[in-house]
């Protein structure tokens, strides 16, 4: 009900940002005919870079296109659905671990939480709700699992089948051996044996057989991804940063996860350069991330000393650190650098629920004016009460935003107003609009925020809307910062070659249209700007 409550606002929602280049305009997803082809196509279509290896995901779209006609409606009704369900795996996760009050406030939490709007308003976000579906319902038969005895076969066929559902949705799925052992040292009870080698020794003979049955799904999934996406886990990164820079990323990005995990009340779909600034050394913002990494892991190594009867309450909580541990490495800009994006807390967020989880009931276990004092928990009821309706009306209100591209980055311009991506997005949709000079104006300071180079695009843009509009002298100097930047992008250079020609400049036009058409893309476009020189060259022009 909490989930429905804080996102069925987004039901009127349409498409938005990658909803458009993956559904609405993705022919392959538009019927199902042939749809085991899906299963040997990358996610993203050849004009976006063929990047990325998500089929059942892909799957989804098209059922839902079919089901539909294309309505939007039946995407978000899906998103919403599979959101409804998570939050209560979710609660039925925390009930394996927690008292029923805990469980309930920590699954409470979740279900409103604002950090997940993007992953439900967004229908593209199924990719994580379906991959955090298929890991925590791993987590839940494990669980059980193992406390009755080692997997039996039916187990172990169960979670190799959703291992295999999930890391077909989304690649950090690969990491979910990695929490099933968490959970085997943090919550599977020891087995009764004085020696702690042979404790850990019976715990290898019980685990082995699904061990080698996870090990044998993931090696089919990363042969399968490489043969079908042509690279291992490669990806484009959005920031360009090598080195010893890329743990200065990571660490200006930890207060970030801390805010938006534990109250965001200010959410944004841009946390691009310079909204974050990318650090060339030291500073303070990389002191504060380190302080919050060095608390983080100084109360993980806490929580494991303590008495007795609070053992169940410490062992959830170093639970939960893990698992953010676990869950946020993949996206800690160590290996891709993309700096921030909420969609990919959701999974993250279950950690964090389950330290709340936790602390609550160490809180209610270990206070005697809790136990002896009814005031108390009625001011502790009335407090959660309030973090949750003020979770479900930001949520709510975090939907509209998602409504469609125009209400998104007229929003995201004011929420991230130093990212140049924000100002980009925001300044073609103003062009579209027709009110060309705040998006002559908009796109000017996307160029000017940029501190990525090799990413053209902004000048790219402004320059072939001078051009479009007659104004290629205004047009040359941005294509031509533009192709020193990336000269690999043939889009620029043809047209740089078209407002040579046209500004009477025939002869360097015709030499960027023969090396544009040596290249091979928009070959049949630059010998129109060929003949077109040699034309105006013959006529004496």
């Amino acid at each position: 009900m909490l989930s429905v409550v804080a996102s069925a606002t987004g039901l009127s929602n349409g498409f938005a940002l990658d909803d458009l280049a993956l559904i609405a305009d993705n022919a392959r997803v538009h019927s199902l005919d042939q749809w085991w082809r899906l299963f040997a196509l990358p996610y993203w279509p050849p004009q976006y870079g063929a990047s990325l290896y998500r089929p059942l995901v892909t799957l989804a779209y098209s059922v839902q296109w079919s089901a539909g006609g294309g309505a939007p409606w039946v995407f978000h009704l899906c998103s919403v659905v599979f959101y409804a369900a998570l939050c209560a795996l979710v609660l039925a996760f925390l009930f394996e671990m927690l008292a029923p009050i805990p469980a309930v406030v920590g699954a409470a939490l979740f279900a409103v939480h604002p950090v997940h709007v993007e992953a439900v308003a967004n229908v593209v976000g199924q990719s994580e709700l379906m991959a955090s579906l298929a890991i925590v319902a791993s987590c839940i038969v494990y669980l059980r699992a193992r406390r009755s005895c080692a997997p039996g076969v039916g187990a172990i066929l169960s979670l190799c089948g959703l291992y295999g559902i999930a890391v077909l949705c989304k690649e950090h799925a690969l990491l979910l051996p990695a929490l099933l052992a968490a959970l085997e040292w943090f919550v599977v009870d020891a087995p009764p044996t004085a020696a702690k080698w042979d404790a850990v020794s019976q715990r290898v003979r019980a685990t082995a057989p699904l061990v080698f049955g996870l090990l044998v799904v993931a090696a089919l999934y990363l042969t399968t991804r490489t043969i079908v996406v042509g690279e291992l886990l490669g990806e484009k990164h959005l920031v360009p940063i090598n080195g010893v820079r890329r743990l200065w990323v990571m660490l200006v990005v930890v207060p970030h996860w801390l805010r938006l995990l534990v109250w965001p009340a200010h959410l944004s779909a841009e946390y691009s350069p310079r909204q974050i600034e990318i650090p060339t050394g030291p500073g303070p913002e990389i002191t504060l991330g380190a302080t919050i990494l060095v608390a983080t892991i100084a109360a993980f190594v806490a929580l494991g000393r303590g008495s007795g009867t609070t053992r169940t309450e410490r062992n959830a909580g170093r639970l939960g650190l893990a698992w953010l541990g676990i869950m946020l490495l993949p996206v800690s800009n160590l290996f891709s650098v993309m700096l921030v994006a909420e969609r990919t807390l959701l999974l993250p967020s279950v950690g964090a629920v389950l330290v709340a989880g936790a602390s609550v009931s160490w809180a209610t276990q270990s206070s005697t004016r809790w136990s002896n004092a009814p005031i108390a928990r009625v001011g502790f009821a009335t407090v959660v009460a309030a973090l949750v309706a003020a979770g479900a009306i930001r949520s709510r209100e975090r939907q509209r935003v998602w409504h469609d591209n125009a209400t998104l980055f007229a929003q995201t311009a004011e929420d991230a107003p130093r990212s140049y991506r924000a100002q980009f997005f925001y300044g073609q949709i103003l062009f579209e609009q027709g009110m060309r000079a705040e998006g002559e104006r908009r796109l000017r300071l996307a160029i000017a925020l940029n501190p990525t180079p090799s990413d053209v695009s902004p000048l790219n843009y402004l320059a072939t809307q001078y051009r479009d509009a007659g104004l290629c002298p205004q047009a040359l100097p941005l294509y031509e910062r533009a192709l020193a930047n990336d000269e690999a992008r043939p889009d620029v250079r043809y047209g740089m070659a078209a407002c040579l020609l046209q500004t009477g400049r025939v002869r360097e036009a015709r030499r960027l249209a023969e090396d544009g058409a040596r290249r091979g893309d928009l070959k049949s476009l630059f010998l129109q700007i060929i003949a077109r020189s040699d034309s105006v060259a013959s006529s004496g022009g």
